[in-house]
């Protein structure tokens, strides 16, 4: 059986997605540029929305040969760049009919140690950014009555984590509103998290850094600590993650709403 990896990076295995209307946050990098990719594969037409308009714009470039995408720069915390993303995707794509909110922000430190500043940076995009692009979504999809919407939550959002503490507080409100808002739009539009475990994205990278300096672990002790945490004994990838947002997002999980769905390689059990 093909991994994850194999089948998003082999082509179209089958169109789901075909024509569809798709707006990716956070899609410049990592998990996002990941989901971006797999819906392309499978014949979507996607929007790459990123506070990084120029990596925003490289990606969609990097990824045209797959199908339609284009960039479309935005600060997911801001009420009015929101709306604006929104409609300059309805105008190029004629429709949505799949919004992943993916972009997100992270940082670590004790919890007597964390400023206004992070706590605000991390509860802001996290949850004021997936609130703002759902609200903003939700009209178009109901007039429509159907739609389907996938939020980026964390397994730090189902269980508590040192160091991270604002984090997982983020994460948790993003899951609990997704399960909320699953109830108020049902039948007509199905909401949904992913909750990745550990995926090296830049991300990543910054936490090991600052991870490494308020405990003096190395990075390869690190993950070494990670791996042997988790049952399947490796990482999460990017197209791991993609490929569960694609499942939630399709008439395959049609019968799904308000879950929010571990995609940790058994870290959350």
């Amino acid at each position: 059986m093909a991994t994850a990896a194999e089948s998003l990076g082999g082509g179209c295995l089958h169109e789901r997605f075909r024509d569809s209307g798709v707006v990716v946050t956070g899609g410049a990098q990592g998990i996002g540029k990941g989901i971006v990719e797999g819906f392309l594969r499978e014949g979507a037409r996607v929007a790459v929305a990123d506070l990084d308009g120029d990596r925003a714009a490289a990606t969609a470039q990097q990824l045209e040969d797959l199908g339609k995408v284009f960039a479309v720069q935005c600060d997911v915390t801001s009420r009015s760049a929101v709306e604006e993303m929104i409609a300059t995707s309805l105008e190029r794509l004629g429709r949505i009919d799949v919004l992943v909110n993916n972009a997100g922000v992270a940082s670590m430190g004790l919890c007597t140690d964390l400023t206004d500043e992070q706590w605000d940076l991390v509860m802001d995009v996290n949850v004021r950014g997936v609130f703002l692009c759902t609200q903003a979504v939700l009209p178009h999809m109901l007039d429509r009555g159907s739609g389907s919407i996938v939020n980026t939550g964390s397994e730090a959002g189902l269980q508590p984590h040192p160091l991270v503490t604002h984090y997982c507080a983020a994460k948790a409100a993003a899951i609990m509103f997704t399960r909320a808002v699953a109830l108020e739009v049902a039948p007509a539009v199905r909401v949904n998290a992913v909750c990745p475990g550990t995926v090296n994205t830049d991300m990543m990278a910054r936490n090991y850094v600052s991870e490494t300096a308020l405990t003096g672990a190395s990075r390869e002790e690190i993950e070494e600590a990670l791996v042997r945490e988790t049952p399947m004994r490796r990482l999460q990838t990017p197209q791991d993650i993609a490929s569960a947002v694609l499942f939630l997002a399709s008439d395959d999980a049609s019968e799904i709403t308000g879950h929010a769905l571990n995609v940790s390689g058994g870290f959350v059990v």
